[in-house]
């Protein structure tokens, strides 16, 4: 909802801001049908648009497995005692990653290397973070007590208008 600066629009009488408030519900469901229409046109072009992607993704994977394979089998022929090679269109061959930390074996885990680390006052490599978890202030800390820790609670007031659904709204019965 954007704020309204209150100088911009005055009101004469309650009707007036009635009818306004009226309007504004009428612009509401107005908005909410053209984005439905919308959504439903642009989630049939997604599906498309996917099932084009998901068989190009298959064809490319398909010939990457065969090239890979070949590469694996012909790299001396095609790469020499070079990692790369190239075509008219494209590079092609291997690089190595800039490596990822791994434990050494079964008989090791993230958790038994942290210990040895510090142990071994190697303190650079070992991340600590530490951030307030304001959901378990508000829970665990009585909001007269906030102020002892520097913190306060904000309950902020926004006016707002909500189009009335079809369901909501009164029935509107003849009366004889």
């Amino acid at each position: 909802m954007t704020r309204i600066k209150t100088k911009t629009t005055t009101f004469q009488s309650v009707q007036e801001f009635e009818l306004a408030v009226d309007k504004i519900a009428s612009l509401q469901l107005k908005l909410e049908s053209q984005i439905a229409d919308f959504n439903e046109k642009k989630s049939t072009e997604d599906k498309a648009f996917k099932a084009r992607v998901k068989t190009t993704k298959s064809k490319i994977n398909e010939l990457l497995v065969s090239c890979e394979s070949y590469a694996a089998h012909h790299r001396e022929s095609i790469l020499g005692d070079k990692q790369t090679g190239e075509t008219k269109l494209a590079f092609y061959g291997y690089r190595k990653s800039p490596g990822i930390v791994k434990t050494l074996n079964s008989k090791w885990t993230f958790a038994k290397a942290l210990e040895t680390l510090k142990k071994a006052g190697k303190t650079c490599c070992i991340k600590v973070s530490e951030t307030l978890d304001k959901n378990a202030v508000k829970t665990q800390i009585p909001e007269t007590e906030m102020a002892a820790f520097g913190l306060r609670i904000d309950f902020p007031e926004d006016f707002g208008i909500e189009a009335k659904r079809a369901e909501e709204t009164p029935s509107k019965k003849a009366t004889a």
